[in-house]
């Protein structure tokens, strides 16, 4: 099958200020982001994919993609940027820690705390 059409980047639950701050990538990329942007590129980035076999199957591109469209980028005020991700993992700390409750917990107690992380 070939694919005419894109998924958007709504169509993923995508935790872009975790990816931006590199809670949930690799360092490497954060590194060499860093480092292109210390030496001023800017440059554009090509992707190739091969398919070796005739019947095989690619996965996660649109996923790929959307990262990539969404998540680029930087924050103009750093301070403000660090301020906001930290009130962000407060939130998801304390979703955590209802979630480990869960069993015991009312899910109407856990539902707002879910929607703060996830909205």
């Amino acid at each position: 099958m070939i694919v005419t059409e894109r998924l958007t980047p709504d169509v993923f639950r995508l935790p872009i200020e975790k990816i931006r701050a590199g809670y949930k990538s690799d360092i490497y990329f954060a590194r060499t982001k860093l480092i292109l942007e210390r030496d001023g590129r800017r440059d554009g980035v090509t992707m190739q994919i091969f398919q070796k076999h005739a019947d095989a199957v690619i996965v996660g591109t649109d996923q790929t993609l959307a990262i990539l469209h969404v998540g680029a980028g930087r924050y103009r005020d750093r301070a403000r940027s660090l301020q906001l991700f930290e009130r962000y993992l407060a939130a998801e700390r304390r979703l955590y820690t209802a979630w480990l409750a869960l069993p015991t917990l009312d899910w109407s107690a856990y539902e707002p705390i879910a929607r703060e992380v996830y909205e």
